[in-house]
C-alpha cells in the first residue's frame, strides 16, 4: 500500500467525504459507474450513476461492507440512491442504520416496499431502545423523502403543463400574421379560424342539443311553446270539444261528440268531422294527434256523454 492510498483510507476513516467517494469510484469506475458522496447528520449518502439499471442487492452489499471496514465513527446511517445518468429520480432507494452493529433495513423501491430478507428481520425485543428510536427517524425521513418525490413530480408536471399551454397559445397566435407569400388555401390564418369554429362547435354542442330536446318535449307535452289559448288533446277530450290539426289551433277539423268501448277493449271517442262524417278514434290517437283550445266552453264545462259503439 502506497503513502497515497494511506492518506486516502486515513481521510475516508476520519469521515472525509472526497477521500470516501475517491476510494467507492476507483471500484465502481471501471465498471462505467460513477458515485457522489456527502454526509450530514451522521448520515452518509451515496448517490450512484449508471447508463444502466444496477442491482440493489449487489450494490448495497458491496457499499455496506466496504464502509464498515473503514469504521467511520461519525457515521450511523447510509443512504445510497441509484439512477440512470441524466435522469431526475433514482431507480431505488435504500436506507441503512449500522449503528451498534445492528443492521435494520428499508427499501423503496418502484413506488412500494420490498420484503425484508430473514436475515434483516428483528423483532422488538432484540433491538434496543436507542435503536427504536433511531428506526422511527430512519422511517420519517423516507416519508419525507417520499413526499419531498411526490411535491417534485407534481411541481414538474404542472411545469410541463404550463409551458405546453404557452407553446400552443404562441403557435396559435402567430398564425394570424400576414403571410403575402403564401395562397389562401395555405394561409396558416385560414387554418387557426377553421381550427376555432371547430373547437367552438365542439364546446357548444351539448348545449345546443340540450336546447332541442326541450323544445321537442315541450312540442309533445306541454303548452309551454304553443300559441297562447292551444294546446294537446291529452287530458281535454270533453263532449262538444272542437278539435284541431296544428298546435297554433289555426284549423279546426272536427268536434268531439262523446265516448265509450270500442270492440278492441280500448277506449274510444266518437267524432264528427266539419263534412258531418262519423268516426270512432281511439281516445290515445285523438290525444296524440289532434289539439284544442284550453279556452273552449265545452272544455271549461267538462261534460262527457257516454256513447255505445
Amino acid at each position: 500500500m502506497d503513502l497515497n492510498e494511506r492518506n486516502f483510507l486515513e481521510l475516508a476513516r476520519q469521515g472525509d467525504t472526497k477521500a470516501i467517494a475517491a476510494l467507492i469510484n476507483r471500484s465502481f469506475q471501471p465498471k462505467g459507474i460513477t458515485a457522489k458522496v456527502n454526509l450530514s447528520n451522521s448520515c452518509l449518502q451515496i448517490i450512484i450513476e449508471s447508463n444502466k439499471s444496477l442491482n440493489q442487492k449487489v450494490i448495497t452489499d458491496s457499499l455496506v461492507g466496504g464502509i464498515r471496514k473503514l469504521n467511520i465513527k461519525s457515521i450511523e446511517n447510509i443512504r445510497i440512491l441509484s439512477k440512470k445518468s441524466g435522469e431526475d429520480f433514482p431507480d431505488w432507494i435504500q436506507d441503512i442504520s449500522i449503528k451498534n452493529r445492528i443492521e435494520v433495513i428499508e427499501i423503496r423501491k418502484s413506488g412500494s416496499a420490498s420484503n425484508f430478507s430473514e436475515k434483516h428481520k428483528f423483532s422488538d425485543s432484540s433491538i434496543p431502545s436507542n435503536m427504536k428510536s433511531k428506526n422511527l427517524e430512519s422511517t420519517n425521513t423516507k416519508n419525507n423523502t417520499e413526499n419531498q418525490l411526490q411535491e417534485d413530480v407534481w411541481s414538474k408536471s404542472k411545469a410541463l403543463t404550463t409551458s405546453t399551454i404557452k407553446f400552443v397559445w404562441k403557435w396559435y397566435i402567430s398564425g394570424f400574421k400576414k403571410r403575402p407569400d403564401l395562397p389562401l388555401f395555405l394561409s396558416p390564418r385560414l387554418y387557426r379560424i377553421l381550427l376555432t369554429l371547430l373547437i367552438f362547435s365542439w364546446i357548444t354542442a351539448p348545449f345546443r342539443s340540450s336546447q332541442n330536446l326541450v323544445i321537442s318535449t315541450s312540442n309533445n307535452y306541454s303548452s309551454s311553446n304553443l300559441e297562447p289559448g292551444c294546446d294537446s288533446a291529452g287530458g281535454n277530450i270533453w263532449t262538444g270539444v272542437r278539435l284541431y290539426r296544428d298546435a297554433q289551433c289555426a284549423s279546426p277539423f272536427a268536434t268531439i261528440v262523446g265516448g265509450g268501448k270500442l270492440k278492441s277493449g280500448e277506449s274510444g271517442v266518437l267524432i264528427q268531422f266539419d263534412s258531418g262524417a262519423l268516426e270512432w278514434k281511439s281516445r290515445s290517437a285523438v290525444r296524440d294527434q289532434a289539439y284544442v283550445k284550453t279556452n273552449d266552453p265545452a272544455h271549461s264545462q267538462k261534460l262527457w256523454r257516454e256513447i255505445d259503439q
